[in-house]
């Protein structure tokens, strides 16, 4: 799994970690996806003190944590990982039901899943 993302300390550089890792090749690309022009996009990709830097709020964090499949979260303030929100209904169910196991049982648990996801494969 890439690690690189752990490498990103400010808003842009995690956006265009983002974009990169949801196989937008290009600003263009993701711009056009996002329903808004390059030049608009570039700028929250540019770093603070570069010509035309828009710093990310969390409306356009939410906008492009959704299209790239990340936590808008982490994009906006770089708290946890970008993989800390599901990304289908499934992936929430577990979610769901790790929360009503008790803590002193949760790493029993992850261990039956990983076994279960193992035999499956």
């Amino acid at each position: 799994m890439d690690t690189q993302w752990a490498l990103a300390e400010e808003g842009w550089e995690r956006l265009k970690w983002a974009r990169q890792y949801a196989k937008f090749d290009t600003a263009t690309a993701a711009a056009e996806s996002l329903g808004m022009r390059k030049d608009t996009y570039t700028a929250y990709e540019r770093a603070p003190g570069s010509s035309k830097h828009t710093p990310l709020d969390h409306q356009m964090a939410i906008k492009c944590g959704r299209k790239f499949k990340v936590s808008w979260t982490w994009l906006l303030v770089g708290e946890g990982t970008p993989f800390d929100r599901p990304s289908n209904e499934h992936q929430q169910r577990v979610i769901s039901a790790m929360n009503e196991v008790p803590e002193d049982r949760q790493a029993a648990v992850a261990d039956a899943i990983k076994v279960l996801i193992s035999s499956a494969a």
